[in-house]
């Protein structure tokens, strides 16, 4: 662990070299979709159908978003700098639901960045933060200037989370993973980003 911990400081003393900002984030996926391909080493036609379907959310969260009015006053309060570095790959759902949140609030603070990196690229910084020992995206990872975990945040909210858990550990029959995920993404449009901001309003707090 230790060795990974250098790693990632070495990360952030480099400048994040790798890692992409929101808009050549964007970028890089509508890029792909020309090609009919998705992010990550694994490659076939349901994965990029998700990744389609992520770009389309991901623009209209960022643009249609309400945000969270105190949390919205902690963000633009710092007077310290931090990265959010948020770990993630294009065809994940999760993603392109809490990803564009994070990125309003991000943009209302000179003192906080954004950076995006691939999973499956980086699987060394990948693996300092595992959930129940897998590899579940996205994970929002926050550093200060001195490249010190201050928190972490991720793969979903908490009542979401618990839902997958059971989900996992459900005995046979059960409903498909498709249908499950569609259920999914129906709490997220009813829930609209309240939870995730209340969540990360907790960590904010944390922040100087």
């Amino acid at each position: 662990m230790g060795e990974e911990m250098s790693a990632l400081k070495a990360l952030v003393a480099s400048d994040l070299e790798g890692t992409h900002s929101y808009e050549e984030y964007v970028q890089l996926i509508e890029g792909l979709h020309q090609q009919e391909l998705t992010t990550g080493h694994v490659q076939n036609e349901k994965l990029v159908e998700y990744s389609k379907l992520n770009e389309h959310r991901m623009k209209r969260i960022y643009r249609k978003q309400q945000l969270d009015m105190e949390l919205s006053a902690k963000i633009a309060s710092l007077t310290n700098h931090y990265t959010w570095l948020v770990i993630t790959e294009s065809w994940c759902g999760d993603g392109a639901q809490n990803i564009p949140i994070l990125e309003r609030l991000a943009s209302l603070s000179d003192h906080v960045q954004t950076r995006y990196m691939l999973r499956d690229e980086n699987p060394a910084i990948m693996n300092l933060f595992l959930t129940n020992g897998g590899q579940s995206i996205p994970i929002i990872v926050c550093l200060n200037d001195k490249s010190e975990v201050v928190f972490r945040w991720g793969p979903r909210p908490a009542p979401l989370q618990e839902r997958v858990m059971e989900y996992k550990q459900a005995p046979e029959p059960k409903i498909s993973y498709d249908d499950f995920a569609k259920e999914n993404q129906l709490w997220y449009a009813k829930n609209k980003g309240t939870r995730f901001q209340e969540e990360f309003k907790l960590l904010v707090d944390l922040l100087e």
